[in-house]
């Protein structure tokens, strides 16, 4: 982080959804990454949280934070896609005396020294190859579906009006509701995931992938709502006037 950052992607992914958020007039507080690595206790001050857009690096005491708050019955909504699945370290900078400005990222167990120190804070390719891996669908109640692009069309299931008050009937379709990376459930948590919207498509590949946006409550009561991808929180934040954009965002208000 001591090199000049692309702020494109936020204002692209997040900013739309910040302002959805503030049009409600919410109450809100604003974390990076580097402030819940820091200090993850700051999620217990908050009844809920919310992570949008592309948050795919994440230190081994931001997973400590986020699954001791959950938990403890902290809610959340991972309104983005491949959330929490790279595992990194953060090191102070060599240029100034910030907190995390350098981000540690081996991708590799074999190349990483400190997984002969610390396997914990080692950074493997993925969690799930940690020396004791730590699936983010345990989390999340999705995977990250490795097949990016994929051309999906969601559907909303029985599960969305059942579970939310203003979720829309079964049936209703939202194109191109994925956008580069997307997740998918195709895990056993040990409590019941109710998949809210399923997709499937194919990327310019060729290769076939699946998506889908969850829910679920975990035990210790809180309630947890995955979107299953970036564009999620674009089509909340956004002007479209069609049937699934509308619905969307009525979910998220919910969710909410």
């Amino acid at each position: 982080l001591d090199k000049p950052t692309d702020f494109a992607p936020f204002f692209r992914y997040e900013l739309p959804f910040i302002s959805f958020m503030e049009s409600q007039s919410r109450s809100l507080n604003y974390y990076s990454d580097g402030d819940i690595a820091q200090n993850p206790s700051i999620l217990l001050e908050y009844n809920g949280s919310v992570t949008d857009g592309h948050d795919e690096y994440w230190t081994k005491e931001m997973r400590d934070g986020y699954e001791t708050a959950q938990h403890l019955g902290h809610n959340m909504a991972f309104l983005g896609a491949n959330l929490g699945y790279r595992p990194i370290r953060l090191e102070n900078s060599t240029v100034s005396s910030e907190f995390g400005r350098r981000i540690i990222a081996y991708k590799d167990d074999l190349l990483d020294p400190m997984s002969k120190i610390d396997p914990t804070r080692s950074t493997p390719y993925s969690i799930q190859k940690l020396a004791s891996p730590r699936d983010e669908c345990n989390l999340e109640g999705v995977h990250w579906n490795a097949v990016n692009n994929i051309n999906a069309t969601g559907i909303f299931t029985a599960n969305s009006s059942a579970i939310f008050p203003h979720g829309p009937p079964e049936g209703t379709s939202v194109p191109f509701v994925t956008l580069v990376e997307n997740d998918f459930q195709a895990c056993q948590p040990p409590f019941p995931v109710y998949v809210i919207m399923h997709g499937e498509g194919y990327a310019p590949s060729g290769n076939f992938g699946k998506y889908d946006a969850v829910y679920f409550t975990p035990p210790g009561g809180a309630r947890v709502f995955s979107s299953g991808s970036w564009k999620w929180g674009v089509i909340a934040g956004g002007v479209n006037k069609t049937a699934g954009a509308i619905a969307i965002r009525a979910i998220t208000t919910d969710v909410l």
